[in-house]
């Protein structure tokens, strides 16, 4: 407010960068002169134009010009504002701590569950020994169903906010997309955990307690156990999950650390050289920075040692290696050499240092690219291959099913063989015991391992435990009825860790380029915002005002450069014609922003435009962490499929077949289609990668 009202409007800020850098600038930031005595201003001022640097910092404040044309106008100033742009070390930490708190937040939520699980059994024991329902036990029992839905609310809460830490991630650029499609398949457990089967459960389980129906409420509590057990799993699960990509992301982040201390090791050596040799000391605080910097980062080899030990991968050859690598001393020996030489003024010596300091930084720069890569790669592929290994077991005992069915088929009702039958039968039961605990480990170690596989499995025991009843009762054919019901959910389970495996196998062969892609991508996609800023910042109003024809030439050679990459991403994609088309896209949109910037007009639709390329770029990075790129990756729901099967498989024999041997054994056998198309699906799994295929 001012009794003359307003004449001018300036945002004056000094920039500070980490090595003690400043420079200062100001804004003259329009609004309605004609406004009167009271204002409100809104403008929208964007840190990514300002040469802000990871790490430092920015002092700004507002002057205000009244207008006073009999003595002059006067001015007055608002506070000093401070905003700091954390550094990457800072930025990384950050993502630590919060993982960390979700894996504790997390493991307290399991223990919860665990709690309730044990409530839930000891009222259904108390329903079994006492078949009145007083008031108290209602009590308790609405308490417990509460407790559960805080649970899962809980759960999901957590579930969104690790979606923000992975948007925070993927717009900072701080992960890689491998890690990225793993924390996109493991948000599905979080969107799960309120399945159908437990919102039934409480449902009916509600419903009991108030109709004061012991009899109800036995059954209810029944299914609402089994849905605990399932919370539980998939609570273990995640946390498993999660301690494993904290490791890999630890790696992550120190990839990326090293990756700025080599710029920063590179600006300072090349400072070195156009400095004059009496003002050389100057530049000793900087590489001193830079020599911290990575002390810091060599530090954190301790503590990504601690969670490798904790997840029994520390004695892993690639996880070793790469923790010798960043422990490596002669990079920060020769960045303190430097630091030394450059107080003292001595040129040739800091050079010399700088130079060995540089090829020791990126030696081990390759070193741990390497070995990350390498850990990596081998633990997905360990995953891979036990997956296909459970594959070919659940296949096994359905193909012993089947023996028991034609059996069963054949046999007098009369016969002591149906007893012999129900023995082997209860034997495949045994061997199922064994196969759950191969996948609920499997399950802990893949975001891939599909949920839907152990509902088919808990589908098929129960058939098997049925169909035993059934023989020892001699109903021959109630039996073999349980028994193709088993069998059909083997097969299904099998066909959906075929799925799992595939796409295990294309988070690890597809890594490479896909990865590579994803990262140039990213950098454009940052590099096409800040263009975008900058354009919103050449004028006031576009479309009406007369920006400055070398500042539009400036942002037309920069938006230039980034249609110049995508069209190098372009011929790097080859036929992949999927992408081809959204890049094709995308190069027209951009190619319009370069004619309007170079015609020296920024037009009512560039800023839009260039908006929606920035879009389109998110838009594609998204769309590589669901692999959506990919045909294979789609895949058709589970099905019953009535057929006759093969003879029993020879695993062992088997596998020193080629694949088209192997296959066309089976084909010849005469099937239905459809499970000829189970037999190729399942055969191009398990010889996925295999020299022989």
């Amino acid at each position: 407010f001012d009794d003359f009202g307003f004449s001018d409007l300036k945002l004056h800020y000094r920039v500070f960068s980490i090595q003690g850098e400043t420079f200062a600038r100001k804004i003259d930031i329009p609004f309605d002169r004609q406004s009167g005595r009271n204002i409100e201003v809104r403008y929208p001022w964007s840190l990514g134009d300002v040469g802000l640097e990871p790490g430092g910092w920015v002092e700004y404040q507002f002057e205000v010009f009244d207008n006073d044309n009999i003595t002059g106008p006067k001015s007055a100033l608002s506070q000093l504002l401070v905003a700091r742009l954390p550094s990457i070390e800072e930025q990384f930490a950050y993502l630590e701590d919060e993982g960390e708190a979700q894996i504790s937040e997390l493991e307290k939520l399991r223990e919860t569950q665990q709690q309730l699980l044990e409530n839930t059994e000891k009222l259904q024991e108390e329903l079994l020994s006492n078949k009145e329902m007083d008031w108290e036990k209602k009590q308790e029992l609405q308490k417990a169903l509460d407790n559960q839905q805080e649970l899962v609310e809980s759960m999901e809460k957590i579930g969104e906010r690790m979606e923000q830490m992975k948007e925070e991630m993927r717009k900072n650029d701080m992960t890689s997309l491998e890690i990225m499609q793993k924390l996109q398949e493991l948000q599905k457990l979080f969107q799960e955990v309120a399945t159908p089967e437990m919102k039934e459960a409480m449902r009916k389980l509600q419903e009991a307690m108030e109709k004061m129906s012991p009899e109800e409420m036995q059954k209810a509590a029944e299914e609402m156990q089994v849905s605990q057990e399932d919370i539980k799993e998939k609570l273990e699960r995640t946390i498993a999950m999660l301690k494993f990509m904290q490791a890999q992301q630890k790696m992550e982040n120190m990839v990326r650390q090293l990756e700025e201390i080599i710029e920063k090791q590179q600006s300072v050596n090349d400072k070195t050289e156009s400095t004059p040799e009496q003002q050389l000391s100057e530049l000793s605080p900087r590489e001193q920075q830079n020599k911290e910097d990575l002390d810091k980062l060599q530090k954190q080899a301790d503590e990504l040692q601690k969670m490798l030990e904790e997840l029994k991968l520390d004695q892993q050859e690639d996880a070793q290696k790469f923790l010798e690598a960043s422990r490596e001393p002669e990079a920060s020996e020769a960045m303190q050499e430097m630091t030394d030489q450059l107080k003292q003024k001595n040129k040739k010596s800091s050079r010399q240092a700088g130079q060995q300091a540089m090829s020791s930084l990126k030696k081990m720069q390759n070193q741990m690219q390497q070995m990350k890569d390498s850990f990596n790669s081998n633990q997905g592929q360990k995953s891979a291959e036990k997956m296909k290994e459970a594959a070919n077991e659940i296949l096994y005992v359905s193909d012993k099913q089947e023996d028991v069915i034609n059996r069963a088929e054949t046999a007098d009702p009369t016969s002591p063989q149906l007893q012999q039958l129900a023995a082997e039968q209860q034997a495949l039961q045994r061997t199922m015991e064994s196969l759950d605990t191969k996948l609920k480990q499997i399950s802990m170690e893949s975001p891939f391992y599909s949920q839907e596989i152990g509902g088919l499995m808990d589908k098929a025991r129960e058939s098997m435990n049925q169909s035993t009843e059934e023989l020892m009762k001699r109903n021959g054919s109630n039996a073999m009825r349980m028994q193709k019901d088993a069998m059909f959910s083997l097969n299904q389970a099998a066909n959906q860790l075929m799925q799992s495996t595939q796409s295990q196998q294309m988070c690890n062969s597809g890594r490479c380029d896909n990865e590579n892609m994803f990262q140039k991508m990213n950098k454009l996609s940052q590099q096409q915002k800040q263009l975008n800023n900058k354009t919103a910042s050449s004028c006031d109003k576009p479309g009406n005002s007369k920006p400055n024809p070398g500042e539009l030439g400036r942002l037309a050679a920069e938006q230039s450069a980034v249609r110049k990459s995508l069209g190098e991403l372009q011929k790097e994609q080859g036929a992949r014609k999927e992408i081809l088309g959204r890049l094709d896209e995308l190069d027209k949109e951009v190619e319009k922003v370069v004619e309007d910037l170079e015609s020296g007009q920024v037009t009512e639709q560039t800023l839009p435009r260039q908006h929606k390329i920035h879009s389109r770029m998110l838009d594609f990075q998204r769309s590589m962490e669901r692999q959506d790129f990919s045909e294979e990756r789609k895949a058709e729901s589970a099905r019953d499929i009535l057929r006759a099967s093969p003879e029993q498989l020879k695993f062992e024999s088997a596998s020193r077949q080629s694949y088209q041997d192997r296959l066309q054994k089976y084909m010849n056998e005469g099937y239905p289609p459809e499970y000829e198309e189970l037999i190729k699906e399942y055969f191009r799994s398990v010889n996925a990668n295999q020299p022989n295929k």
